[in-house]
């Protein structure tokens, strides 16, 4: 194996994702090889997956786009953990907003 392969542990640490996802990247497309009951991908291969799939991006409070990875990197914490923390805090604003019978529109106006 060169340089130029990872495996999905590599990937894995190389992203800051774990290595189902890197399984699950595999699914929606990223090529790969199957060598000794292990896969592996091309660096290239992986760039090209990057480049072709979008990434959802959030606003943080400085109003800068980032995404979850961004984000996860700056915080020190796994893609998951900063989806999980999104999805929470978004529930949490919708039930108060709710509880306070708050529309959207009352915020943007």
């Amino acid at each position: 194996m060169t340089e130029d392969y990872l495996t999905t542990k590599d990937i894995s640490k190389l992203k800051n994702v774990s290595q189902k996802t890197v399984l699950k990247w595999k699914k929606k497309g990223l090529k790969g090889t199957k060598i000794n009951n292990k896969w592996v991908f091309a660096l290239e291969e992986i760039e090209e997956f990057e480049k072709k799939t979008k990434q959802k991006k959030l606003h943080t409070p400085d109003d800068e786009m980032k995404t979850f990875h961004q984000i996860s990197q700056e915080l020190g914490l796994s893609q998951t953990a900063v989806r999980n923390i999104y999805k929470t805090a978004i529930q949490k604003i919708k039930q108060a907003m709710q509880d306070n019978n708050i529309a959207i529109e009352d915020l943007t106006a």
